[in-house]
Formats: structure tokens, C-alpha cells, sequence
């Protein structure tokens, strides 16, 4: 009896002893749960004060309106009647944003949380299209696609891939405090007929203006982040390419998640090297030369599927030339998800083809003088029309389109060249990436 009763008050000790650790930790944390940062509420978590104003705002409103607000403040012509305009919830928004920022950039110190996405490496783009290649949209056209989306012309193309970049310049200038302050005096001067700037509260009313204005961007760049849960292939830089304008539209991007060209060459070139591509579509070029002359090697569906590759690859090589640097994973095929070995000529090297010694030698410079101001809405037109003159006897080809049969001809070789030279880099073995981790 004795040793039972010492071995109750052992356990009684020890109960108590976890319990008072227990509370200690507790007490230790200020009674707050601390969300694991695998969980899918982390970044709700970590975002949400930041986030709110500008998602109860809306985006567009709110910056239309602090321009509206900014002519009020720097105007001091009493003829005018917008400065009886009430701007208190623009103001009181301003406000939430600018606290919610502070309190988002010191989450994330506090809980050494970096977000994948800003831990991109980011490279030459190696099939990048040379300057006397590009047609006059270039530059417009390669901006980010975030920054096309939202259009956002505060943020440079380093705080387009590192948002810190700009929470801290803007913190940098003042603190909360007197950015809050400096809003009161915003709102004062809203209502006065004076200029807040030539009473001296803030003689660069403009510049603040755009401090502001970079502050709503970041917000609207973390908004679109959150929804691709930070990950650093959420946000790809050529989004928009697969929305604006139909300009990619065989690529599947949106159903594959993959929005790197080299993957999708990958795919497609395990089932043709360059010659049976070539004599695939030389056939299929003739049946719909040729009125009488139906395709017939195999089902329908299966030229259907040869035209959806071919278009594939004129999108994917166009693609390549597109952006002058690329995140540094793109490049490695050992970060792809599905590797396809590449289908070898005879011999494993392309003894017959139509490109130039100089164009062989240099796959790079040559892809980018084909796709040389241009775009490929024309080829790819033509292609569904030989399509369907393939596929039919009372109509045929208006033409021979023997330039596009050549120019597809050295699109494919410079294609095949190009994806041997990747696949040549990855380390890891096929079977690998099939086995369970």
C-alpha cells in the first residue's frame, strides 16, 4: 500500500510538473496560436491586415481615388468645387493599408518566413531575341505579367520580384506614425483652399502621392501571390502571354500548370525526332495540296493530334525567344516534373536538314531571326487550314505554301537541336522521378 501511494504521488508530481510547463508556454506566446507554416491558413495568417482595405476598397477604386484626393490637396483654386468632396474613407483605408503593411513585413521577420517566390533565381535567357530581331512591342510586351495585369508602373523590375524591396524603401522614408500623421494633414488640406504644399506640410506632394500609389501596387502584387499560395511557379512572368490577345493558345499552360516552353518541347519531342516530324507534315502538307488526295493514315484524330503538336511547337519556339531572363529552373530539366528522353535521329545526329551551316552551329540566333518581328497567328492560321483541306477532297489549298512548309521544317530542327542540348543536362535518371518518395 505504502508503494502505491508513493507511486500516485510520482505521477501526481509529474501531471502537475507538464501542466505548469504547459501554461508557462502559453503565458510565453501571449496566449496566441502559432499556425504552422505548411498549413493552407498560414498565409491568410500572414497577410490578411495587409490585404483587407484594399480587397474591402477594391483595387482600381482606390487608386483612382487617391489621385482625386492628391489634385484636391495640391489645387488652391476656390472656383472649384471638389474641395467640399468627402475623402475620410480614403484616408482611413490609406491608414489600415499602411499598418497592415508594417504589421505583414514584421510578420514575417518575426516568423523568418521568406516566401518562395522571392528566392527565384533569375538568368539570361539564353534564346532571349536579339535586339535587330524584335518587333517594336518587345519591351511592352515582356514586361512581368503582374505588371501587365495590374498594370503597375511603380514597381521596378527588382521589387516586381522581391516586394520587400519596396516595404522597405517605404518605411525607409518615414514611420507609421508620421506616414499617419502626414495622411491627417492630407485630409485637413482636402478641405482647405490652401495647397498643402505651400503651406509646408509636404512640399512633394507628388512624390508622396507615388509612394502611395507603389504602396497599393505591392498590396495588389501580394494579393495575386496569395492566391498562388506564394509558391515560387505561382506567379509565372509570361502569364499573360497565354491571355492577352489569344497569343498562345495550343500551349496548355492553364490545365498543365506549366508555363516553360522547354517542358512542352520536352513532351512533344519523345514521339518524333526531327525527320519523322518533317515526313508527317510533308504528307499531310500534299493531301491538302492535292484535291483529290485525302489523309488516310490512320483515323482523323490522329492528324488532328499532329496539328496540335506542330502548333505547339511553333507557340513553344516563339516562346523561347520571348523575355530576356528566365527564373534559373527553367533551364534544368532535373526540376521537371514529367522528363521525356528525347526521340534520337538514326545515328543520333540530324544529317539531313535545311538550316545553314551558321544556323546549325547556333540554334540560339537562329530561332531568333525566324521569329523576327512577328508573331505566330499568321502560321499558325495557315496550319488549321491545311488541316482541314487534309481532311477533305472538294476544296484545295489555295497555294502550296511552300514557304511555311520550309520555315516549319527548320522550326522543328532548330526545336530538336535545342531540346537535345537541354535534356543533355539533367543528372537524374527517368525511373527516378516515378518512384514513391
Amino acid at each position: 500500500m505504502i508503494g502505491r501511494k508513493k507511486r500516485k504521488n510520482v505521477v501526481g508530481k509529474t501531471k502537475t510538473k507538464r501542466a505548469i510547463k504547459f501554461i508557462m508556454q502559453i503565458m510565453k506566446n501571449d496566449f496566441t496560436y502559432q499556425i504552422p507554416k505548411d498549413d493552407n491558413e498560414y498565409i491568410d495568417h500572414l497577410t490578411h491586415e495587409f490585404l483587407w482595405p484594399l480587397r474591402l476598397f477594391g483595387y482600381e477604386k482606390l487608386k483612382e481615388s487617391l489621385w482625386s484626393l492628391t489634385k484636391v490637396v495640391t489645387a488652391q483654386d476656390p472656383e472649384h468645387d471638389y474641395k467640399t468632396k468627402d475623402f475620410t474613407k480614403v484616408i482611413e483605408t490609406m491608414k489600415d493599408l499602411i499598418n497592415g503593411a508594417w504589421v505583414f513585413k514584421d510578420r514575417m521577420r518575426r516568423e523568418r518566413f521568406t516566401p518562395p517566390l522571392l528566392n527565384i533565381e533569375w538568368v539570361e535567357n539564353p534564346f532571349r531575341q536579339k535586339v535587330k530581331h524584335q518587333d517594336p512591342d518587345y519591351d511592352k510586351r515582356n514586361r512581368p505579367g503582374i505588371a501587365s495585369k495590374g498594370d503597375l508602373k511603380q514597381l521596378n523590375k527588382y521589387e516586381l520580384r522581391n516586394f520587400n524591396i519596396a516595404l522597405d524603401d517605404f518605411f525607409s522614408k518615414i514611420s507609421v506614425v508620421e506616414w499617419c500623421l502626414l495622411l491627417d494633414k492630407w485630409h485637413e488640406y482636402a478641405n482647405k483652399w490652401d495647397s498643402i504644399a505651400s503651406s509646408g506640410w509636404d512640399d512633394q506632394p507628388l512624390d508622396t502621392y507615388e509612394n502611395f500609389l507603389k504602396l497599393i501596387e505591392v498590396a495588389y502584387y501580394v494579393q495575386e501571390a496569395y492566391y498562388c499560395g506564394f509558391t515560387k511557379d505561382g506567379m509565372p512572368h509570361n502569364e499573360h502571354l497565354f491571355e492577352d490577345d489569344y497569343t498562345i493558345i495550343h500551349l496548355d499552360a492553364g490545365n498543365t500548370g506549366k508555363y516553360n516552353p522547354l517542358e512542352h518541347i520536352n513532351w512533344i519531342m519523345h514521339r518524333y525526332n526531327a525527320t519523322s516530324l518533317k515526313q508527317e507534315i510533308d504528307e499531310w502538307f500534299d493531301c491538302g495540296i492535292e484535291k483529290d488526295s485525302l489523309w488516310n493514315k490512320g483515323e482523323p484524330g490522329k492528324l488532328v493530334r499532329i496539328y496540335e503538336d506542330v502548333a505547339t511547337l511553333l507557340e513553344g519556339g516563339w516562346l523561347l525567344t520571348q523575355g530576356d531572363e528566365v527564373p534559373s529552373f527553367w533551364l534544368d530539366p532535373d526540376t521537371y516534373d514529367h522528363f521525356e528522353e528525347p526521340k534520337l535521329e538514326e545515328g543520333n545526329g540530324l544529317k539531313e536538314h535545311h538550316l545553314t551551316n551558321k544556323q546549325f552551329s547556333n540554334p540560339h540566333w537562329a530561332l531568333s531571326k525566324i521569329y523576327r518581328r512577328t508573331g505566330v497567328g499568321l502560321a499558325r492560321q495557315e496550319l488549321l487550314y491545311m488541316l482541314h483541306w487534309a481532311l477533305q477532297k472538294e476544296f484545295k489549298a489555295y497555294n502550296q505554301f511552300d514557304e511555311l512548309r520550309q520555315e516549319l521544317f527548320k522550326i522543328i530542327e532548330l526545336i530538336y537541336l535545342i531540346n537535345i542540348e537541354v535534356c543533355s543536362r539533367r543528372t537524374k535518371r527517368i525511373k527516378e522521378q516515378t518512384e514513391p518518395n
